[in-house]
């Protein structure tokens, strides 16, 4: 019988994925100027981001608590990622309201 992936790990990883994902398109020179493509590739990475971030926070505590540890053991999240990540999508919110 094939072993399942330990969930907790799989909502790690997805949320490292997608916390690295969001700042490169964040980051990324190469779509900076590119137009609405690029405005919607920052925001689907953002909102990625945000999607796995509640993954992480309904967890039971111990759970959390297990992701977050291994989080840091693997050491690939920037510190303040999230800050980065939150104020974008706070830019991104008053883009919206301005335009609509």
């Amino acid at each position: 019988m094939e072993q399942q992936p330990d969930p907790v790990v799989v909502a790690a990883l997805e949320y490292e994925s997608a916390t690295l994902c969001a700042l490169r398109a964040l980051d990324d020179e190469a779509l900076d100027g590119k137009g609405e493509a690029d405005h919607e590739a920052k925001i689907a990475a953002c909102l990625r981001f945000s999607n796995a971030l509640a993954v992480i926070e309904e967890m039971p505590v111990h759970d959390r608590t297990e992701a977050l540890a291994y989080l840091t053991r693997r050491g690939r999240i920037p510190h303040g990622s999230w800050r980065v990540i939150q104020d974008a999508m706070e830019r991104f919110a008053v883009r919206t309201r301005a335009a609509g």
